[in-house]
């Protein structure tokens, strides 16, 4: 009688697998707010910007080193704003108002649109190697069992 053994204990393999559905996971999960920056992004471009004058009606700090601090900017318009800048309260200051929304100082770029997804490329790259080694390792372990 023969018995089956293998070579691999279960729980090396459960980690494998384990860790085959995080990268999957992370890579979704990168995927679905990388589509929704390039969307946005997208919407920006497509609309011509619109300038508004407003009011810095108050700062909050910013989040780290070297960022400048948010703003909140009571428009023309009425509505309320917020833009990241180095401006005092009560300054008078004028932004544009993108398609999607938002604020931003100057016009955006005719290709910062395309950043997203080459970022979003690079970062699967070692993922998917990763899993194809895993999966190699796997069916290699499997074989040698028979």
């Amino acid at each position: 009688m023969s018995s089956c053994t293998t070579t691999d204990p279960p729980m090396k393999r459960s980690a494998a697998v384990f860790l085959i559905g995080l990268l999957a996971f992370a890579t979704v999960a990168f995927c679905g707010i990388g589509a929704m920056a390039w969307l946005q992004a997208v919407q920006d471009r497509a609309t011509e910007p619109v300038k508004v004058h407003g009011v810095v009606t108050d700062r909050f700090s910013g989040g780290g080193a070297g960022k400048s601090p948010r703003l909140a900017i009571y428009l023309d318009d009425r509505r309320l704003g917020f833009i990241e800048g180095e401006r005092r309260v009560g300054e008078e200051v004028e932004v544009n108002r993108l398609g999607s929304g938002q604020y931003s100082w100057d016009r955006p770029s005719a290709y910062g649109h395309l950043l997203i997804p080459l970022a979003l490329l690079v970062r699967l790259i070692p993922e998917t190697f990763a899993v194809r080694s895993i999966v190699r390792g796997q069916r290699g372990a499997t074989s040698t069992r028979r």
